[in-house]
């Protein structure tokens, strides 16, 4: 249910920016991007994760305790709001639109609304009723994508993007209290805020962290280049993204539960660890095709003739992305062991892209590729970081990894090489036509590589009974 709920919610954000990026100009497209971007950078409320806390606090059942976090999360939903206010001016100055200052201001409300959100949902998923909480997520998204069609014809430019992101938030605050089981009510204990400051700063800090690792380039190409730049740009990211998430819930969701059963017995837990290497494999062979190899032909096909010209940078976030992959195995392992640093210190690492990205521009550099390659060096640097520590900290051996991480980028070296061959005036009959290639070959490569993946599928298959799934049993 949550992996489907996942789909949902991607799925439907993925088609909201078709829509938007089709009817809107490149510039206002971009001018969203960027205010997606600046909201990301000061939104406090959700890096707390007041509602993990609920889940995870032993005290998170009892009212006051959800009381108190009601009053926390709200106080910290104002702050976050007066801190997007006083950056307004600042922020529409760096990007170019000092005139646009209003619309950044108007983003306060996110924050705000974010600040009042019904706890009650989470408390529930204490006890296993994800229900509730996945209609709050998908509700909202779904009638903000029937919106952006007619918004973005009428007012026709980036203003429909500011009325969507911020009904949906509105939507999603009003799901909450509709949905909500007890009365939403404010309590004050300074035990429990604590508590909840002890939990969530350092949530807040990775938050940074991941948004420096992650956006940071967004933000330099938006107020170094263009809007129109950082259109194509986030075009092209939030493409190479979604595979990733997608799989990251369904995968999680399936090995964490196992690698946590057999935390204490190093022999089984390095064996799931290795069909955690083998699945990262496999999935980030999957990802290589359709964005390194036919990535010009699906952004025309999805997009728009507007957006050609993007093969090559197309091609990096498709190698960044098969990368991704594989930083995934460590994660989730060291998770199972609850070593949460490590997440926190890949990201760290992959942050080093964001200053090597600026030392570029001071050095003249005007080529977006450029800086998307800069995102290419700190996601190897944070697959290193992050397989030396599960090597310390949970004994997986180095050469585990080895055979994988070869692989995948011997792969993209085929796959970048089949771009250059195909160019970017290629159909998408022939781009699909190379993707089956490079699947069916890559495939092949892996059984050898990986022998353990086919007696994966077929156990998967002998076991998978249909009825007893959507039975429950």
């Amino acid at each position: 249910m949550l992996s489907l709920g996942e789909i949902a919610v991607y799925g439907l954000s993925f088609a909201r920016n078709l829509i938007l990026a089709r009817i809107l100009t490149k510039t206002d497209f971009g001018l969203a991007a960027a205010l997606s971007v600046g909201i990301s950078l000061l939104e406090l409320v959700g890096r707390m994760a007041f509602g993990k806390q609920i889940i995870q606090n032993r005290e998170g059942n009892d009212p006051r305790f959800q009381s108190v976090a009601h009053s926390v999360q709200s106080i910290v939903g104002v702050a976050s709001a007066l801190l997007v206010l006083a950056s307004a001016y600042p922020m529409a100055a760096v990007f170019g639109v000092p005139e646009l200052a209003w619309a950044f201001a108007s983003l306060a409300l996110i924050p705000l609304a974010r600040g009042t959100i019904h706890l009650d949902l989470m408390r529930l998923q204490r006890q296993y009723i994800f229900g509730p909480g996945l209609l709050m997520e998908v509700v909202p998204q779904g009638l903000a994508t029937m919106a952006a069609w007619p918004l973005a014809v009428w007012m026709g430019d980036f203003r429909a993007v500011l009325w969507i992101m911020l009904g949906k938030e509105l939507l999603t605050v009003a799901m909450s209290h509709l949905l909500a089981e007890r009365p939403y009510k404010w309590a004050w204990d300074m035990n429990h805020v604590k508590q909840m400051l002890a939990f969530g700063w350092p949530l807040l800090f990775n938050g940074f962290v991941i948004f420096t690792s992650q956006q940071g380039d967004q933000m330099l190409i938006g107020t170094t280049f263009s809007l129109a730049d950082l259109g194509s740009y986030s075009i092209a990211f939030s493409l190479s993204v979604v595979p990733f998430f997608i799989f990251g819930q369904v995968a999680s969701s399936l090995m964490l539960p196992m690698l946590s059963r057999h935390q204490d017995d190093p022999g089984v837990f390095q064996r799931y660890y290795l069909r955690c290497v083998e699945l990262s494999v496999l999935g980030g062979l999957l990802v290589l095709g359709p964005l390194v190899v036919a990535g010009e032909p699906v952004v025309r096909l999805l997009y728009g003739p507007k957006y050609s010209g993007v093969g090559t940078l197309m091609a990096v976030f498709g190698a960044i992305a098969a990368l991704r992959f594989l930083r995934w195995a460590p994660a989730v392992a060291a998770m199972a062991r609850a070593d949460t640093i490590n997440h926190l210190i890949g990201n760290i690492a992959r942050a080093v892209s964001l200053p090597l990205a600026l030392l570029l521009v001071a050095l003249g550099v005007r080529d977006v590729v450029m800086v998307a390659l800069c995102g290419m060096v700190g996601e190897i640097l944070s697959i290193l970081v992050s397989v030396v520590r599960v090597r310390m900290r949970q004994g997986i051996r180095l050469r585990v990894h080895t055979t994988a991480f070869l692989f995948l980028a011997g792969w993209i070296m085929v796959g970048a090489t089949a771009n250059r061959f195909l160019g970017d005036g290629s159909s998408i009959w022939q781009a699909g036509a190379a993707v089956l290639v490079l699947w069916s070959m890559g495939a092949v490569a892996a059984s050898f590589l990986f022998p353990n993946l086919m007696i994966l599928y077929r156990r998967t298959l002998a076991d998978l009974h249909i009825p007893a799934i959507f039975s429950g049993r």
